[in-house]
């Protein structure tokens, strides 16, 4: 059996990543990988969650914000990471969380390394101020070729990871993102849940599971509402989740007088319930990855609309399973979901060609399982001395 070290910043509710992270770690099979899980400041609610089911928690390891010439603080970092007989550290690529894993995973005596991309970043960087688009410049040139081994979400992130960030590609593994499907097939709190959040009993309603930030774009598909809303066309809104853009968001449903017609729940801890009620499922971001909210969608048998963008083409089979539409066109936001809302037909065939997608593709164990198959291999070549050497790891 071997030692994983999840290094993470922190695991708190909301994000993707930390989900992937939480889900790997709470799944995993602990007779191949024992999980060990690190967060660079607070654990958050899902590393309590974690701590309370028995997986070690190592969490305020560091001070907030990070400061890379706090060498002390890496190295106590490093001696911890020795301590608990770490044979691969398996780093998030958050900026600090980068930094931290490259250097760690960079000593003398040291762990095999892997850092996971969660994300397509050049959106991300577009709207950065000056100073952090020259340290995530730097992350890449100075850290990324630090680590032993890659993954990435898809086959088109990997090709991503090899075009834009000149990573080598056989170094990269592929581990896509899973849910658990039981979790969404029929989960309890639906019933009578139009009632208690004050929706219409029959209108259509469209719903995103998504934080409140700007890449996200709700405000897309607030316009595509009330657009819709002007044609006539009678949808309800719910957002899920909360974020820094919620201010923003209601002031402009209030400047476009939809306000009955849009309802925020901010963060929630009953999504799969939320899915029962919904008739379509939009994700309308400028960035993703390979979005988490899809798959619950899919494995809940509902329609989808989201943005060709990121590793959504992946996910979802336009026509198929749903819609997929330009990034950054309102126009093409409501027209989509006017098409689903109008042909339940239509949607009920999507619905079902997603669940079953999600069933074949996307089972979380399924996606855990790979996960263990792809880092034991690599556990395996460092020991061995198979494969070419980078990182400190390769050669223990």
């Amino acid at each position: 059996m071997s030692r994983v070290g999840f290094l993470h910043h922190s695991l708190g509710l909301g994000g993707g990543s930390e989900r992937v992270v939480a889900d790997l770690v709470t799944h995993i099979d602990q007779q191949r990988l024992e999980p060990v899980v690190y967060c660079m400041y607070e654990p958050g609610a899902l590393g309590e969650q974690l701590s309370r089911a028995g997986i070690p928690v190592r969490a305020e390891l560091f001070t907030r914000p990070l400061r890379p010439w706090r060498l002390s603080e890496i190295a106590k970092f490093g001696r911890l990471v020795d301590q608990d007989d770490i044979d691969l550290l398996y780093t998030t690529d958050g900026l600090a969380n980068t930094i931290v894993g490259a250097l760690v995973a960079r000593r003398g005596r040291s762990p095999m390394s892997a850092l996971a991309f969660h994300s397509y970043d050049t959106v991300l960087r577009q709207g950065a101020t000056r100073p952090k688009k020259l340290a995530m410049g730097a992350v890449d040139r100075i850290f990324h070729p630090l680590f032993d081994r890659y993954v990435a979400l898809s086959e088109s992130h990997r090709d991503y990871l090899v075009t834009v960030k000149r990573l080598a590609g056989e170094r990269i593994g592929i581990a896509h993102n899973g849910v658990e499907l039981a979790k969404f097939a029929q989960p309890s709190g639906a019933d009578g849940l139009r009632e208690r959040l004050g929706l219409p009993i029959d209108a259509p309603l469209v719903v995103t599971v998504a934080g409140l930030r700007r890449w996200k774009r709700h405000d897309l598909l607030i316009k595509a509402i009330a657009d819709l809303s002007a044609r006539g066309v009678d949808v309800h809104l719910v957002l899920a989740g909360d974020g820094p853009e919620r201010t923003s968001l209601e002031t402009q449903v209030d400047d476009l007088d939809i306000r009955d017609s849009v309802r925020f729940l901010g963060t929630i801890d009953y999504v799969p319930a939320l899915l029962q009620i919904a008739t379509v499922v939009v994700l309308p971001s400028e960035h993703e990855a390979f979005p988490i909210s899809l798959l619950e969608a899919m494995a809940s048998g509902l329609p989808v609309v989201a943005t060709e963008v990121g590793s959504v083409a992946d996910v979802v089979v336009d026509g198929v399973t749903g819609l997929v539409v330009p990034p950054h066109s309102t126009g093409d936001l409501s027209t989509a979901i006017a098409t689903i809302v109008g042909d339940p037909d239509r949607a009920a065939l999507m619905g079902r060609a997603g669940r079953q997608r999600a069933q074949e593709l996307f089972d979380l164990q399924s996606t855990v399982d790979r996960f263990e198959d792809l880092v034991e291999g690599w556990i395996e070549e460092s020991r061995t001395g198979a494969g070419s050497s980078v990182g400190g790891g390769m050669s223990r």
